[in-house]
């Protein structure tokens, strides 16, 4: 029997993995520079791949301009985030009362805690979440970016670079203006990574377009030890070029996506088994291991038990919640 290897869910797990050991290891610094990859990178990169696979289902027309698609779109993507988003947001909460007889979501903040109404997003349930309320405020635009990117900007690389320029000019411009922080935890500081990663998918579809990969794979391991090394010793250029390098990594993963999909492996190769399904359960570990990080015992607080206890939830909650959920939703769409 013969897989495919799907590049870009296998990265979405080594990403997640990555933010498990940022928040367990790498913040601590006792890593090279340019080999601690900051929870921020992961995160930039995560939002370029969500830009991909959104392209992809209106690019490929799996998904129309039409009200009957759209809301079958937004089902779609309400039912993949927001069963694991509200379980661990209420476990949290519990956990949370039983510590300090505190209910933490009131009338007052439900609208920001679990229904992401915020411009600049905090989580007080889970720290992580901030990022998925950036990604549920970009899948409410993405069907106009997408048309956007086909019935406006093509494959016009004039125009596609100034709407990425305007795109990357929102970081230093909010920050000049409206002293907003650099790392700028809204969705119009990152709209760039998902643009890229659309316009990307667009240009595989339309142009089949590739690149040799040994070159492709060394400027993206180049770039990244580069994003790397400004994070930690000059944060300021991080945020302002360094996240163009990003960019850039989201373009050359997409690209090197379409030669390794290409690529037979047979069953005997269990490791890319392992890590396509560590990518199949990414969300869980991205959402569940601060949970078990805050809450495991110190005797058993170690970097191995914690993967392995995050990995292992996440597959369960993966196998008996989520996907249970998204079959559901399939099934009554058909």
């Amino acid at each position: 029997m013969k897989n495919k290897v799907d590049l870009l869910l296998i990265v979405r797990g080594l990403l997640a993995v990555s933010v498990l050991v940022w928040h367990m290891e790498g913040y601590k610094e006792t890593m090279p520079h340019f080999l601690n990859i900051p929870g921020r990178t992961a995160v930039w990169i995560f939002f370029g791949i969500s830009g991909y696979v959104m392209g992809y289902g209106f690019f490929k027309k799996k998904y129309l301009f039409d009200k009957s698609s759209l809301i079958s779109f937004y089902k779609a993507r309400f039912f993949r985030i927001y069963p694991l988003f509200l379980g661990i947001s209420l476990i949290s909460a519990s956990l949370i009362y039983y510590d300090t007889n505190i209910f933490p979501i009131t009338w007052s903040n439900i609208w920001k805690e679990l229904f992401m109404f915020q411009f600049n997003h905090e989580y007080h349930l889970s720290g992580v979440f901030w990022t998925l309320g950036i990604e549920v405020q970009y899948y409410l635009i993405a069907p106009l970016m997408a048309y956007i990117i086909e019935q406006i900007l093509g494959n016009r690389a004039v125009l596609i670079g100034i709407a990425y320029l305007g795109l990357v000019a929102i970081v230093p411009l909010s920050t000049f203006f409206f002293k907003i922080d650099l790392d700028n935890r809204n969705l119009l500081g990152n709209l760039s990574h998902f643009f890229s990663g659309m316009v990307a998918c667009k240009w595989v579809i339309d142009e089949k377009m590739k690149l040799p990969f040994k070159q492709g794979v060394s400027v993206v391991i180049l770039l990244l030890f580069a994003s790397n090394y400004l994070y930690h010793v000059k944060q300021v250029y991080y945020y302002l070029i360094g996240h163009v390098f990003i960019d850039i990594i989201i373009l050359f993963l997409i690209l090197l996506h379409q030669i390794v999909i290409e690529w037979n492996l047979n069953d005997r190769f269990k490791i890319i088994g392992f890590l396509i399904k560590t990518g199949t359960i990414s969300y869980g570990i991205y959402a569940w291991h601060p949970l078990i990080l805050k809450y495991i015992p110190k005797d058993f607080n170690s970097l191995l038990v914690v993967f392995l206890a995050t990995w292992v939830i996440s597959y369960v909650s993966f196998t008996f919640l989520e996907d249970k959920i998204i079959q559901w939703n399939k099934n009554y769409e058909k």
